[in-house]
């Protein structure tokens, strides 16, 4: 689910602090001018595309083949569009020019760097600090001045943004998972979320599949060097379309996979629904409530799924695998948000959330 509200409000406090360029050392900012005008007198229309690779763990990874429908919507959209591609990932931009070819030689991308062949550029000690340092600067540096962003949940990327504020309204998060139902894209974007984001969401799935394929049957055109996926590395895939609302129940034993009694957990897409479509039944004296969203965690200890802590916060929790966890969860002041199945919410019916 993306928060436009609260990522405006981030954005602008940090904007105020960094979007005069005086964090920025003025010989990387002045090469990255020289490198972008190049660019600019090419195409009035850049598409910038940053992809997180190596060092992906803590969020799932979102493969290229994600961003191809942008990518052909945007160049159908402008002739003269050019592809400006930021990765850490060697093999990811390998295959987005296996596919658009490089600017200079009848293709469409251009970068300042190519990504790395190493298993996490963070640790690897085999390029010095200041080099990926510097590196990661410039790559933010360059998103920063594109016409249109496509990122993931990344600090680099979030730095073009604060960077250039104007990219908040003309940029597009593929880390999440909800088809873009909690984002609003331009016209030329229309392709993409047609049907149910089906372009974007087999593209999530082809990515992926890419992405771990192992051994030498793993080996291909799309991926020469085999799997990809690392250790404690997963990817994102797009959940099924949520119906608004959802009939909704609070579970403090047991768990939401009881299919006996009715239940089944919810889907990140139908916690936030619940929360942004919701209200609490009226307490004494006629007062509502509102549930506040308040984000993502992986946490194995806890129930997946959608979670209530004390009278009114909610968070999704996406960990997945493993016996389903109790919902017993009064020590913590939680409970379980589950939906009730067979128990279809009718127009005009008021939900017993």
């Amino acid at each position: 689910y993306y928060d436009e509200e609260r990522m405006r409000a981030f954005r602008a406090a940090a904007s105020s602090v960094v979007a005069n360029g005086s964090l920025v050392l003025p010989r990387l900012a002045r090469r990255a001018d020289r490198h972008f005008s190049r660019w600019r007198q090419a195409s009035k229309h850049i598409l910038g595309m940053h992809l997180r690779g190596t060092d992906k763990v803590v969020n799932r990874k979102v493969a290229p083949e994600a961003y191809f429908p942008f990518a052909d919507a945007w160049i159908t959209a402008h002739p003269d569009a050019l592809l400006m591609v930021a990765t850490d990932e060697a093999a990811y931009f390998q295959r987005i020019v296996a596919r658009y070819g490089r600017w200079g030689s009848g293709g469409r991308v251009v970068s300042l760097q190519e990504g790395f062949a190493v298993d996490n550029v963070i640790t690897s000690r085999e390029l010095s600090g200041r080099v990926k340092g510097e590196s990661a600067v410039l790559d933010a540096l360059l998103l920063s001045k594109a016409d249109f962003l496509l990122k993931t949940t990344s600090a680099l990327a979030e730095f073009a943004l604060w960077v250039s504020p104007r990219l908040h309204r003309s940029h597009a998060d593929l880390q999440f998972s909800d088809r873009f139902q909690s984002q609003q894209l331009p016209s030329w974007a229309e392709p993409v979320v047609r049907d149910g984001a089906r372009a974007f969401c087999e593209g999530l799935a082809h990515g992926c599949a890419v992405d771990g394929a192992s051994g030498a049957l793993g080996r291909s055109d799309d991926n020469p060097e085999g799997a990809i996926l690392r250790p404690g590395q997963a990817c994102v895939l797009c959940q099924p379309l949520a119906q608004y609302p959802v009939r909704a129940r609070r579970v403090t034993r047991g768990s939401c996979e009881d299919a006996a009694a009715g239940l089944r957990s919810m889907t990140e897409a139908e916690c936030v629904g619940f929360v942004k479509g919701l209200r609490r039944k009226p307490e004494a004296g006629g007062r509502r409530r509102s549930f506040t969203y308040i984000g993502v965690v992986v946490e194995p200890s806890e129930p997946s799924g959608c979670l209530l802590w004390g009278r009114a916060k909610v968070e999704f929790n996406s960990h997945a695998g493993g016996a389903p966890r109790s919902c017993d969860l009064g020590a913590k002041h939680g409970a379980c948000i589950c939906v009730e199945t067979g128990r279809e919410w009718q127009a005009g019916e008021k939900s017993n959330g």
